[in-house]
């Protein structure tokens, strides 16, 4: 069952469908041996700096992906990040409660690397941004470790979507971001 959280670790409001007007992201996921290797691509409209403003807020993360309810920095070093993320992810009548540790490398506007430290789930992937017309474009790689009998077959089958979920949240926090910018308003902060 921990694969069900892998998808608020891997890549955020939840659509019910795609905002109007957006490519569909495109998401492959492949069982191999013992692991999941998960890529994804999508084009958001926005700045380079604007979707690098969301994807690296660690610490408001929780206030935007849902089952997410805690996420913090609890470490730095220039471009080394610690952080350390708490939730629960829900399947039907089941739940997952999550942890994560992980380290993050920052090569700011172009990429995000992530190695775990700890935790529930093994995940380590790397986040990378390139402008494209209009737009920016995210693309993500991932190797995922099920610790769990029969992880990665029962995985795939149901990662998709929910990596799916991930990326349209990230889209919808982006695009919202940019919204506010574009009308002189700044980003609210969690609790206030």
């Amino acid at each position: 069952m921990r694969i069900a959280l892998l998808a608020f670790l891997l890549i955020g409001p939840v659509f019910a469908q795609d905002p109007p007007g957006l490519p569909q992201p495109s998401v492959q996921i492949r069982e191999h041996s013992t692991e999941l290797i998960v890529d994804t691509s999508y084009k958001v409209p926005v700045s380079l700096a604007q979707a690098w403003e969301v994807l690296v807020d660690f610490d408001g993360m929780s206030s935007f992906l849902p089952g997410l309810n805690d996420s913090r920095v609890t470490a730095q070093n220039g471009a080394r990040l610690e952080v350390e993320q708490h939730g629960c992810t829900r399947f039907g009548i089941f739940s997952l409660d999550f942890t994560s540790r992980r380290e993050i490398v920052l090569q700011p506007m172009h990429s995000i690397r992530s190695r775990s430290l700890g935790g529930s789930v093994r995940i380590d992937g790397e986040t990378t941004l390139s402008p494209d017309k209009d737009g920016t474009r995210v693309s993500y790689h991932a190797v995922v470790v099920p610790d769990f009998p029969g992880g990665v077959e029962f995985g795939a089958s149901m990662m998709e979507d929910q990596v799916r979920e991930q990326i349209r949240a990230y889209i919808g926090e982006m695009t919202r971001r940019a919204s506010l910018a574009q009308a002189g308003k700044s980003r609210p902060r969690k609790g206030a």
